[in-house]
């Protein structure tokens, strides 16, 4: 885990809160609103000025930005062309008569927020997606609801009070989408007022509305968190296992006069535990977290740079790990794993030494021609990957 993504993610969602008392008290438990009188703290990420930028620039579709004003939002007809994409001045309209501008998945398009989920995906080694919430002065865009994955609330600009209902589902799976016909919100439980610069937890199931206060508009961001849940590993365990192994693939115990339930239940103890056994469970959770920074965004910039910024990866030079771009390394099996933004990089383990010693910030100096283990190629991916740079030796 990158320790200095993790300090910045923590200390821009939790600061003054604690670490250690947010999980043990709040995370996947109770909603957490922490006050600040820090009306600048977000100003940063986003701005009314970068939603205008966006919309001026850039040819945008319905995935990308939406009007919502609850039951009576403006049907995406009213701000889309032929085409399907979103007419600018009709968006607006929709807005200034009271509809709240969504911009979905905004780190695809606003480099601040694009930084921002790589530190969530190097710190926390979780999945994360950002939208972002522009609603009118006293307009409210969604009606009670719940979110299935727990989210973030950034306040950025101007006030708003959030519900709190009962009703909702415990912990639900991703893909336990709210539907407004199945779940209906409870008593009302408890408000809280967001001002500039405070940010609010909310544990996905957790029934919620919002609306801006009536002086003036409302700018947040909803930073929504994926972490591994122990249904991932298991679904992959019982994947490997249905290819590996034969015993997954066998017929029930009696199959012809339906089994008994006894036999049934060892046969299938048994295959559980070998299919869980510790070595299953760590190749699993491997596989998962290589697959996580495979999804991470990548930060390419400066990697096309040929003149002052590029990696002199020959014989003789000296070269340290750009950390920032770490996620984390493993070892095991003789083969060392590096994880980056993008990518889960594998190398064999006469190289674990160099990594070693990368990973904990030292120089190292690449050998002259003649190494009898030249480990160029395996710097040439980290200098593809940003992973490396290159330094003057110590005199």
């Amino acid at each position: 885990m990158n320790e200095a993504a993790r300090d910045r993610c923590l200390e821009r969602l939790l600061s003054p809160i604690g670490f250690t008392h947010f999980v043990e008290q709040y995370w996947e438990r109770e909603v957490l609103h922490i006050n600040r009188d820090d009306p600048d703290r977000y100003a940063s990420l986003l701005s009314a000025g970068d939603i205008e930028t966006l919309l001026s620039t850039q040819r945008l579709e319905l995935s990308d930005v939406q009007l919502s004003a609850g039951a009576a939002s403006p049907p995406p007809s009213d701000y889309l062309d032929a085409n399907g994409h979103v007419v600018t001045r009709r968006l607006l309209d929709g807005h200034r008569k009271g509809a709240t501008l969504v911009l979905s998945q905004a780190q695809r398009r606003i480099p601040s927020l694009a930084d921002f989920c790589r530190d969530i995906h190097a710190g926390l080694a979780m999945r994360c997606q950002t939208n972002a919430y522009l609603s009118p002065a006293g307009q409210q865009g969604f009606q009670p609801h719940y979110d299935s994955h727990d989210v973030f609330i950034l306040q950025v600009q101007g006030r708003k009070v959030f519900n709190f209902y009962g009703g909702g589902p415990e912990l639900p799976a991703n893909h336990h989408r709210f539907d407004a016909a199945l779940h209906r919100a409870g008593d009302l439980q408890s408000a809280v007022e967001l001002t500039a610069g405070d940010a609010l937890y909310i544990p996905r199931g957790v029934m919620h509305d919002a609306a801006a206060d009536r002086a003036s508009p409302s700018l947040h961001i909803t930073l929504g968190l994926f972490p591994l849940t122990l249904m991932d590993v298991l679904q992959d365990l019982l994947a490997r296992a249905e290819t590996n192994d034969a015993d997954f693939r066998r017929s029930i115990p009696g199959a012809f006069d339906m089994g008994r339930d006894q036999d049934v239940q060892q046969r299938l103890s048994q295959c559980m535990a070998a299919a869980t056994s510790t070595p299953q469970v760590a190749s699993s959770l491997a596989l998962l977290r290589n697959d996580l920074a495979a999804d991470a965004p990548p930060d390419v910039r400066h990697i096309l740079n040929t003149t002052g910024d590029a990696v002199d990866t020959s014989p003789g030079q000296t070269i340290v790990a750009s950390l920032e771009q770490w996620h984390d390394i493993e070892e095991t099996d003789g083969r060392v794993v590096v994880r980056t933004a993008g990518a889960a990089l594998s190398f064999n383990g006469e190289h674990v030494q160099i990594i070693r010693r990368l990973a904990s910030g030292a120089a190292v100096g690449l050998p002259s021609d003649g190494s009898d283990s030249d480990p160029s190629a395996m710097i040439d991916t980290l200098a593809q990957y940003g992973l490396i740079r290159t330094v003057d030796p110590p005199s």
